[in-house]
């Protein structure tokens, strides 16, 4: 029992969450349940076990996956369902809710420490999920500084997860503008 608590304390401590629901981390996760919640959603389930299953058996790929859909069915839970699956496997993986996030950042403007630890975090680790994309509201300095230097430092070299309300040519207007 103490070795099954010590192995779920390890993966856990290779995922760091900012501003994600905690349940949507730590509920229990069943590939059956997971497809009996909703058949609808059964492309994207069968999608992100493909990812999975592609990980454990050729490596980490430098491509993530895109994943959108109305409010409320899932996507936060099947990206923290890859996480912790590929967190077993010792990869490592920061989960962003990016509505939170962006508020966040203009605090960390008089924080330079804090702002360059976090970006770096978010460059260095296996995984990166900005969960809810679409959501926030982007200065043009989060978008082109923060956002930019994370995504161009992973391009080509990690893959990097989006789930959003939004299909990609929505997204692709919305940070198309911003206030």
């Amino acid at each position: 029992l103490q070795t099954a608590k010590q192995q779920e304390d390890q993966i856990k401590k290779r995922i760091r969450s900012f501003y994600v629901d905690e349940r949507a981390l730590s509920e229990g996760y069943n590939e059956v349940e997971i497809m009996g919640k909703d058949r609808n959603r059964a492309p994207a389930v069968n999608q992100v076990f493909r990812y999975i299953r592609d990980v454990r058996e050729n490596g980490l790929p430098n491509k993530g996956l895109y994943l959108y859909g109305s409010f409320g069915t899932g996507k936060t839970f099947l990206m923290s369902y890859l996480l912790h699956e590929l967190a077993i496997t010792g990869h490592t993986g920061v989960i962003v809710y990016m509505p939170d996030f962006v508020e966040d950042l203009k605090g960390m403007l008089s924080d330079n420490v804090k702002l360059k630890e976090t970006v770096e975090l978010m460059k260095a680790c296996d995984l990166l999920i900005f969960d809810d994309i679409g959501a926030e509201n982007l200065s043009p300095w989060v978008r082109d500084h923060v956002l930019g230097s994370i995504l161009n430092y992973r391009m080509n070299r990690k893959p990097t997860f989006y789930t959003s309300n939004y299909a990609l040519d929505g997204l692709e207007r919305h940070l198309s503008f911003t206030n």
